[in-house]
């Protein structure tokens, strides 16, 4: 797989995964890929409240469901 390939497959991953799960107070939401790594960086209006949180988790666990190795 390519490196486009794989961008492409990442920002795919990250979109579908954060869909239902985007409350009002996120303001902007950030995904780069390092190497083995995705991180996504998610800004909130204010203190992030715990079912933004919760959701950001589930999020995290369906990104991470797409890439097992």
């Amino acid at each position: 797989m390519t490196s486009s390939d794989m961008r492409v497959r990442v920002l795919l991953s990250v979109q579908r995964a954060l869909l239902g799960h985007i409350g009002i107070a996120v303001r902007a939401i950030v995904c780069r890929r390092a190497k083995d790594k995705v991180h996504v960086r998610t800004v909130f209006d204010g203190e992030i409240k715990d079912d933004d949180a919760e959701a950001m988790s589930e999020a995290e666990t369906e990104v991470l469901a797409d890439f097992p190795s």
